[in-house]
């Protein structure tokens, strides 16, 4: 596996999304379409399953250890599975563990109310597609890693922190920060922090600056050409 990515302020699991710096990304609903029209099926039940249960039990841990428990699962059957095999289990977990949409409504700021729904849709679906393919891209494969919680604390507005980290076996623990809130009786993530770097201000900062050079379409563009990178392995 190339643990280099897990150095990096998260979005090792998820950072900057259009550098080719390593990244983690931010999910949306189960059963939504991406740009392309398509729906993921293989393991969609199984995922929406897992994380509605998780979410749904009031312990907003639970949707974080049960992501954790997938992506550790796929890390560890990553030869097995190949690319495609990842990005099939881990788009339903991703896409129930994260609120897209305020997520959204943060990095793009101001933007997205110049936005009509279905753009605002479109867009969605791009960045869950986006978020799946780079997880499946960069966890390919197993050396030992484990996540663990090492506290909580509730924060403003209802919100939940989750701390934990990934240990792994002679190197540095990263720590992940997750924060959390509930929404119609099932917790969220809303935002993820790696050793202190906060994703969403990297994201926001990011695609404003893309957005003032090539505009919104230019923004999709550059998020399509990334994702067709990891799809072919470039």
């Amino acid at each position: 596996m190339n643990m280099i990515l897990l150095r990096r302020p998260f979005y090792a699991l998820l950072p900057l999304l259009l550098s080719g710096a390593v990244q983690l990304s931010i999910p949306a609903y189960a059963g939504e379409t991406d740009v392309a029209g398509k729906t993921d099926t293989a393991g969609e039940t199984a995922g929406t399953e897992a994380t509605d249960r998780a979410g749904a039990m009031g312990d907003p841990g639970m949707t974080v250890a049960v992501f954790h428990k997938k992506l550790l699962g796929v890390m560890q059957r990553a030869g097995e599975l190949g690319y495609q095999g990842r990005y099939r289990e881990l788009e339903p977990y991703i896409s129930n563990c994260f609120d897209i949409a305020l997520i959204t409504d943060i990095i793009l700021g101001r933007y997205r109310n110049r936005l009509d729904e279905v753009q605002k849709t479109e867009f969605n679906n791009l960045f869950s597609r986006f978020s799946a393919a780079t997880y499946a891209s960069r966890f390919d494969g197993y050396g030992g890693e484990e996540f663990l919680e090492t506290s909580r604390e509730a924060t403003r507005r209802g919100r939940m922190l989750i701390r934990t980290e990934l240990r792994r076996p002679g190197d540095d623990a990263v720590s992940l920060d997750y924060l959390l809130h509930e929404k119609q009786g099932k917790w969220y993530i809303i935002s993820v922090s790696a050793d202190g770097v906060n994703d969403l201000s990297l994201k926001r900062a990011e695609y404003a600056a893309v957005i003032k050079e090539k505009g919104y379409n230019g923004l999709l563009n550059e998020i399509l050409f990334k994702i067709e990178q990891m799809e072919t392995g470039n």
